[in-house]
């Protein structure tokens, strides 16, 4: 009797060791993120997940794969994860990953905040709690929810390019709007007698102006480089010399 508990127990444990080895972890993600429909397929695929259905283009010219690991026999609507690729030829792959294992969302959230991840927000709506965090080339987008009267809680986890994010955010964001701008580093102009000039382009040969930026104005930093900014100011969209603003 004592030799079957232990033989069970061991059983138990590997069972859930193979397990925890097919949920996906951050970096994992971020990897995935980057890469290539048929690599993300093959990726998937080597580590135990099946291909479960897709949709053509959205309203945005985006299709959508989804993928499952240990997908129900009994409902095709139920897995222990899911993961889902939008994607769309010559833009960034946006995915979005979903558990609804506590340990699993803990481990995820953790490695965001030891990465240094700047949380921008965080919010709630019916039935869910929201945030998002911006590194250095990625935006993670983090989300609690749960049906009323019911127990189990869904994590989601949506990664973004940093740049695709902020594209899309402003162009779909009043960005004027408080909400909006709370998205983004705040700075200012510094070491410039008056305004400086907001540039369409990095290339300084074929960039344009496009916009006389005041010294008053208050400048929302979307992606540093080590001569320009990219940045949203006063509704304009565009770059800005580096050595003119104040930084973190």
């Amino acid at each position: 009797m004592k030799i079957l508990k232990l033989f069970l127990t061991l059983l138990f444990c590997l069972i859930s060791f193979l397990s925890y080895g097919q949920y996906l972890n951050f970096d994992q993600l971020i990897s995935l993120q980057s890469k290539s429909l048929d690599n993300i397929n093959d990726y998937l695929n080597s580590k135990g997940w099946q291909f479960s259905h897709s949709s053509e283009k959205d309203n945005d010219g985006y299709s959508t794969a989804y993928w499952a690991y240990g997908k129900s026999d009994f409902d095709e609507g139920k897995a222990l994860a899911w993961f889902e690729l939008h994607y769309k030829e010559s833009y960034e792959n946006r995915i979005s990953y979903q558990v609804f294992n506590k340990n699993q969302y803990s481990i995820i959230k953790s490695r965001v905040l030891a990465l240094g991840m700047k949380q921008l927000k965080s919010w709630i709506n019916d039935n869910s709690i929201n945030a998002v965090y911006a590194g250095k080339n990625y935006v993670a987008y983090i989300s609690q929810s749960s049906e009323e009267y019911k127990s189990l809680t869904t994590y989601v986890f949506r990664i973004f390019n940093k740049v695709d994010f902020f594209d899309d955010y402003i162009s779909s964001s009043n960005s004027n709007d408080e909400e909006s701008s709370s998205f983004l580093y705040s700075t200012k102009i510094m070491n410039a007698v008056g305004g400086v000039i907001l540039w369409n382009s990095p290339e300084s040969a074929t960039s344009t102006k496009v916009y006389d930026i005041p010294k008053s104005s208050i400048i929302h930093i979307i992606e540093r480089g080590s001569v320009y900014y990219k940045v949203l100011v006063d509704g304009y969209y565009g770059y800005v010399y580096s050595k003119y603003l104040e930084d973190e």
